[in-house]
């Protein structure tokens, strides 16, 4: 047997128990036992489904996708009914968290079945699978892939703190492989503080909700009283730009750009450019206001250039892309094509184009959340920004209950971090009917 028909075998087999397991479920839900007899046996169900879907993620992408596309269907569309019944039966069957985690596998069924190429299906196949779809509301995951970006972001950046301007080699000495948001580092923070690119952040989620049309000289004002509270780190080229500032953003970027030999090529908008994402449901809106929010600090090309890349990679996945194939399609015919596919020869420092070149690396090497930041922490050098860049990223991918909950519960600014998500979608939610391009769509 060839090593491709070994692995279609193994495919066949998880497909084959995954039809097993979704049986029992029905069995479950329709047993008349006790309540509490039927969560826990659906619960351990549903643990066995989402390891299984874990497996298909993995072997997906290795077999030739026409030899699987009915088995596919039949599986991702069990689910979907499934999902269906669930939502009849709650909450007398089963409990909210049971069913987060059901509609989560339902997206992840979804997410690789769209990365299928259309004419691998039948016109028929391409009705149902449009009906079914049809009944899911992208903008029902929306909070929790907000949720799940913000607290992403904030973890990266907390964890990352740790090991930021080491090497490698010294956090091995140090550490050994660092697991876990320690605290310490550089700047001496508690397990679970942040650092600007968090705070950063949170001055232009702040802008964006007090200003949304217009939000520059509103982000532009967090900034400053953010400047005002002594923060112990501020990057050189948001410190200049600041100072410079007189009345006009891009003016004051100018003169940094001027006073630093035409070197704006810093991280520092990249690592704060996601709540524009998040929040505006217009690609041309989002596109202007990434760019126009880079620019105030950043004068150089080659920083927007990054932050729009990234925001519509961010666009796409929160209307429910997997994020693998964003990132596939923004990449390309940039700067950026293919440059994730072999592991970075230069090193993950603060310059946008190799913060950004090792943050897709991260994201098409490593499959759980956990790996992408800890990975981004161990390689050192600007270790927070680049596991802040990556998390919230895969933290929008993973959504807010698919994140470790013990690092979720560490970080000290928490409260805020989900207000500030919460105020975001419900931003978002205002905006939708206003809008005739959603973000994320504009190819």
């Amino acid at each position: 047997m060839s090593q491709f028909d070994g692995m279609m075998n193994r495919f066949d087999g998880v497909l084959t128990r995954l039809t097993h397991h979704l049986e029992n479920i029905d069995q479950i839900m329709e047993n008349s036992g006790t309540e509490e007899g039927r969560k826990e046996l659906l619960n351990n169900q549903l643990v066995l489904v989402v390891d299984f879907v874990y497996q298909l993620k993995q072997m997906l992408g290795k077999e030739d996708t026409s030899r699987v596309i009915p088995q596919w269907l039949r599986i991702e569309n069990r689910l979907r009914r499934l999902r269906r019944l669930v939502e009849l039966q709650s909450p007398t069957v089963i409990i909210q968290n049971e069913n987060q985690w059901l509609k989560k596998m339902v997206r992840e069924m979804e997410q690789l079945g769209n990365g299928f190429e259309p004419d691998l299906y039948t016109e028929e196949e391409q009705e149902e699978l449009a009906m079914e779809r049809d009944f899911f509301d992208e903008e029902e995951f929306a909070l929790d892939r907000i949720k799940g970006a913000i607290l992403g972001h904030a973890i990266g950046d907390a964890m990352g703190a740790t090991t930021e301007f080491m090497e490698p080699n010294e956090i091995c000495r140090k550490y050994g492989t660092v697991t876990d948001i320690l605290g310490g580092g550089w700047l001496h923070l508690k397990p679970g503080e942040t650092t600007d690119d968090t705070a950063m952040s949170l001055c232009v989620a702040e802008g964006i909700l007090e200003s949304p049309d217009n939000p520059i000289d509103a982000i532009g004002q967090a900034f400053l009283r953010w400047e005002a509270t002594d923060p112990e780190d501020i990057g050189n080229t948001i410190r200049s730009s600041l100072d410079h500032f007189n009345g006009d953003w891009l003016e004051a970027a100018y003169q940094t750009h001027l006073e630093f030999d035409g070197y704006t090529g810093g991280n520092g908008s990249l690592m704060r450019c996601l709540p524009v994402a998040l929040a505006y449901t217009d690609s041309d809106k989002m596109e202007d206001i990434t760019e126009r929010q880079s620019k105030m600090t950043h004068y150089d090309d080659i920083a927007s250039e990054a932050c729009l890349i990234y925001n519509r990679i961010a666009a796409r996945v929160l209307n429910g892309d997997n994020l693998l194939l964003a990132l596939v399609a923004e990449t390309d015919g940039t700067r950026y094509h293919n440059v994730f596919l072999d592991r970075p020869s230069c090193s993950p420092d603060g310059f946008v184009v190799n913060t950004f070149t090792w943050v897709l690396y991260l994201l098409w090497t490593y499959d759980s959340f956990a790996e992408v930041v800890q990975q981004a922490t161990n390689e050192g050098y600007d270790s927070d920004t680049v596991a802040a860049i990556a998390g919230g990223l895969k933290g929008l991918s993973t959504q807010s209950f698919g994140l470790p909950q013990e690092w979720v519960n560490k970080l000290r600014n928490r409260k805020q971090l989900e207000k500030a998500a919460e105020d975001l979608y419900q931003l978002r939610q205002s905006m939708l009917g206003m809008t005739s391009q959603p973000a994320g769509t504009n190819d």
